[in-house]
């Protein structure tokens, strides 16, 4: 494992498991970026129906992205340099993780235990910002089955099929059908929204690769707006993948 690799695995276990955490769950799942709650999906939910939200046609939508605060990079970047120093300790220290937990302070780490304690709190302190505007087109290819295409400014998008009577989300990377309820408080980036999420993340057994995929679709409560996350890591010995699209627009009429 190449250290850049493995800086990328431990870095994503870090955050990923305070949010879990910072969520008040313990059951492993990796909650998506923009929320802090996460819980099952099962009948009689309120959570908008996906159908409602998503309707054949051309959307246009606002693209933004997730900045993190200063402190939290330099924290962040600092880590990153005292881990690269010990490839090794990094793949130990890996199997240390908990699911729903961060990862136990190490003076390796390259910061003090209280720097550390601030880089978990900091790196959920994120901002939201708009970067541009975009259009997605969206085509039900069969009842309650939709595929994206994203054209020249959404290309990560393009091919993205939403089955809803499969309950699951293809993409070129994987299949997400891991399905749970998003239910995001006011403090988060894009405020309280409730939406659903599909998901699918796997890590081989000696740590050298790994995929992760997240979709999300859900609402706003205050604005009513839509709101689309998806969200890509892989970590391959060839080269590793990270995409994130937040995307926010209007309700289709009707919806």
């Amino acid at each position: 494992m190449t250290w850049k690799i493995a800086v990328v695995l431990l870095l994503f276990a870090i955050v990923t498991n305070a949010c879990s955490a910072a969520g008040g769950k313990s059951d492993g799942r990796a909650p998506d970026s923009t929320t802090t709650d996460t819980s099952p999906a099962g009948p009689g939910s309120s959570i908008p129906d996906p159908r409602v939200i998503l309707a054949a046609g051309r959307l246009d939508v606002e693209v933004m992205t997730l900045r993190m605060s200063p402190r939290a990079v330099e924290l962040g970047t600092k880590l990153q340099r005292a881990l690269a120093q010990d490839p090794e300790f990094l793949r130990e220290h890996m199997k240390k993780s908990v699911p729903g937990e961060p990862l136990p302070y190490d003076e390796r780490f390259g910061l003090t235990k209280a720097e550390y304690e601030e880089f978990l709190a900091t790196s959920q302190q994120m901002s939201l910002q708009k970067i541009g505007d975009a259009t997605l087109a969206i085509t039900e290819t069969t009842k309650d089955s939709y595929r994206l295409d994203g054209g020249t400014d959404l290309p990560e998008l393009t091919g993205i099929v939403i089955d809803l009577g499969q309950d699951e989300v293809r993409t070129q990377f994987a299949t997400a059908a891991e399905r749970i309820e998003l239910h995001a408080p006011a403090v988060a980036p894009l405020g309280t929204w409730s939406g659903v999420q599909w998901k699918h993340a796997e890590l081989a057994p000696d740590q050298k690769a790994g995929t992760m995929v997240q979709f999300s679709l859900g609402r706003a409560d205050r604005s009513g707006r839509g709101v689309l996350h998806y969200e890509v890591r892989v970590i391959a010995a060839e080269g590793n993948i990270e995409i994130m699209r937040i995307l926010t627009f209007d309700v289709p009429a009707g919806g």
